[in-house]
């Protein structure tokens, strides 16, 4: 009740001690951190993975092919090879969807990380001022 009362003595108010614009840099820097970090992952990954992933899925399709030939129906065989195409083309429009899909949880994970980082650097102040529960009902509007 003390720290209430400082409060409006000074006429403050626990919104005002939220800095908006720090908060949004303080987003912005952890969501560029956050997609470097996770464009060098992928890119990495991609990298290493890329030719022996290749050289398996290609020996694991020609066995498949050869089995299905030797073993199965030879038309079986030419469906697998005609369909395969289609399929590769028609998952385009998945992956497009996929990276808006992505590219929203990483503009969501920066705006998180930033607001934890504020609350963090500033878990003094919260206390002090018993901020508690607008950085809660912040945090439910992220």
């Amino acid at each position: 009740m003390l720290y209430a009362s400082r409060l409006k003595a000074f006429s403050i108010r626990p919104e005002d001690l939220v800095l908006p614009k720090v908060q949004r840099l303080i987003s912005r820097k952890l969501n560029i951190i956050n997609r470097l970090e996770g464009d060098v992952n992928t890119v990495s990954s991609g990298v290493i993975t890329f030719i022996p992933s290749l050289l398996t899925r290609l020996a694991q399709f020609l066995g498949a092919l050869v089995i299905i030939l030797v073993k199965g129906d030879p038309i079986m065989a030419l469906f697998a090879l005609i369909s395969a195409p289609i399929l590769a083309f028609s998952a385009r429009p998945m992956m497009k969807i996929m990276r808006k899909h992505n590219e929203k949880m990483r503009d969501i994970n920066g705006r998180i990380l930033g607001f934890n980082e504020e609350v963090f650097h500033n878990v003094q102040l919260v206390k002090a001022f018993s901020l508690g529960a607008a950085y809660c009902r912040n945090l439910r509007d992220l």
